[in-house]
């Protein structure tokens, strides 16, 4: 396991430079595994897929009860049924099904990797930004659209909130650049997809605690007032 420290900016709640936070290296600062990455992607996209698709066999198709013509002494082929597959208007053969198949699954020691590597990733990017905390006491869009300015952001953003309450839910939904969602929904192709990961103090401590050794922990060194 690594030992190296690794460190990053702390904003407060204004979006100005509070310190830096040192993060648990057993969760960010790992090898990142490209091909199971590429695995929890694929594994989330195709359990997240509807089948809409579906077409009739010959048991669901309507009609087709009396057989066509007697079985022998008409020179024709013999027939059961005018819903067979050869038929027009007969049922479909190896057509799509709206039923969904099988779940794919990983293991849990494999998700658990897979959210280290994702978690690294972001930070050998410079992908991630660690707040204080973020919340907001009354429903103002603009003052959230105010305090992201500050902070360094993309066209693609992720807020990641511990214990959300409804104003600052409210407050963050409506802006364009971001989409806000709790850490206990988040997936690996979640943190894949979107560019800057935004989240508070409090989400490290629950990283460290899921994919990490239960003794380490965020600590902030204040270097501003």
């Amino acid at each position: 396991m690594t030992t190296k420290t690794i460190t990053t900016d702390i904003y407060d709640s204004t979006g100005e430079k509070a310190g830096t936070i040192s993060l648990p290296a057993a969760v960010f600062g790992v090898e990142v595994n490209e091909a199971l990455l590429a695995q929890a992607v694929h594994v989330y996209r195709t359990n997240q897929r509807k089948y809409t698709a579906h077409t009739k066999q010959r048991g669901e198709v309507q009609g087709g009860g009396k057989k066509p013509w007697r079985q022998k002494g008409t020179g024709k082929a013999r027939q059961g049924s005018t819903r067979a597959p050869n038929w027009r208007g007969g049922g479909i053969v190896f057509g799509p099904r709206a039923h969904k198949p099988h779940l794919l699954r990983m293991t849990k020691k494999m998700q658990q990797a897979a959210f280290r590597s994702a978690l690294s990733q972001k930070v050998q990017n410079a992908e991630i930004v660690v707040m204080k905390n973020i919340a907001f006491e009354d429903r103002k869009t603009k003052q959230a659209h105010e305090l992201l300015k500050k902070l360094p952001l993309k066209k693609n953003n992720l807020i990641l909130l511990n214990d959300p309450n409804e104003s600052t839910t409210a407050s963050l939904r409506n802006l364009a650049s971001v989409s806000v969602q709790r850490i206990d929904t988040l997936s690996v192709y979640d943190l894949m997809r979107t560019q800057i990961l935004v989240m508070p103090q409090a989400c490290i401590d629950v990283f460290a605690q899921r994919y990490g050794q239960k003794e380490q922990s965020a600590t902030a060194s204040s270097v501003k007032e």
